[in-house]
């Protein structure tokens, strides 16, 4: 399990268990990722000069530049995820944007004169990007039912013990409909691509 990529984590499961298990991953893995940076931000700030105008032209001016970049981009998947996370609505999703993360923070803390923080992040905001506004769009709207003091006509019901999703492909709610009764499987690919929800007896 270690060998694997937090990506790999949030791909579909058999075993409820080993779904747990894996959703835990990814949030200790979201927990890990800020700390890691915080770690290496504190390091670099340490050996940078106090003057600004000194900063600009130091040797670690870009490993800075970079690592305030991303604690951008963490506070933003912060705001955006671990509301939910917290509530225990779902995991954190995006398991191959830790993965992009640690590869970011590793680059800058093994490579001595890297490259402008726009060309190492560009991957990172792009991916990001895409699945924060994938996230508030179409899982966020689901979501809120399930939040305290919501008031809707439709109840959320909560997926079995181990359901949960990553990326862009899993099944991730139940829903009840209260005209009809019956439960419907919503995928993420039935909300992207509007295919027909499996209906559970």
């Amino acid at each position: 399990m270690k060998m694997e990529g937090a990506k790999r984590l949030g791909e579909p499961k058999v075993c409820k268990r080993m779904d747990l298990v894996c959703q835990r991953m990814l949030n200790q893995g979201f927990l890990k990722v800020e700390r890691y940076h915080n770690l290496c931000q504190k390091q670099v700030k340490a050996q940078l000069p106090r003057r600004e105008s000194e900063r600009r032209n130091h040797s670690l001016a870009r490993h800075a530049d970079i690592l305030a970049a991303v604690e951008t981009r963490l506070s933003l998947l912060n705001m955006t995820f671990m509301k939910y996370v917290d509530s225990n609505l779902c995991c954190f999703i995006p398991g191959k944007v830790i993965d992009e993360i640690y590869r970011v923070l590793r680059y800058v803390n093994s490579t001595k004169a890297p490259q402008r923080a726009h060309e190492v992040l560009q991957e990172l905001r792009d991916i990001s990007s895409m699945a924060m506004e994938y996230f508030d769009e179409k899982i966020v709207p689901i979501l809120k039912r399930k939040l305290p003091g919501s008031d809707v006509s439709g109840r959320l019901i909560a997926a079995a013990p181990g359901t949960f999703f990553s990326g862009f492909e899993l099944s991730v709610f139940v829903l009840l409909d209260t005209s009809s009764g019956k439960r419907d499987r919503v995928t993420l690919n039935s909300l992207m691509f509007g295919e027909e929800r499996d209906v559970i007896n």
